[in-house]
């Protein structure tokens, strides 16, 4: 599976990643680089084999993903 990470304010790709725990920690990054907000205008989506997508996260949820996958700070 790929991890696509997007800024959709400036519509932008910041990276496509092989494990959820890499494209997490660029959130995490940004994320610490700015404010909690940022993460309204992040969405990281997956890619499973065949072309299909997840549902991309952002906001809080995107949040509280990279905490769960990450941990706490």
């Amino acid at each position: 599976m790929t991890h696509r990470v997007f800024d959709t304010g400036i519509n932008k790709l910041f990276g496509v990643y092989e494990t959820e725990q890499d494209a997490m920690t660029l959130v995490r990054s940004l994320v610490g680089s700015n404010d909690d907000d940022v993460a309204h205008e992040l969405a990281v989506s997956r890619e499973r084999p065949g072309g299909t997508f997840d549902e991309p996260l952002s906001g809080a949820e995107l949040l509280h993903r990279a905490e769960a996958l990450l941990g706490g700070t």
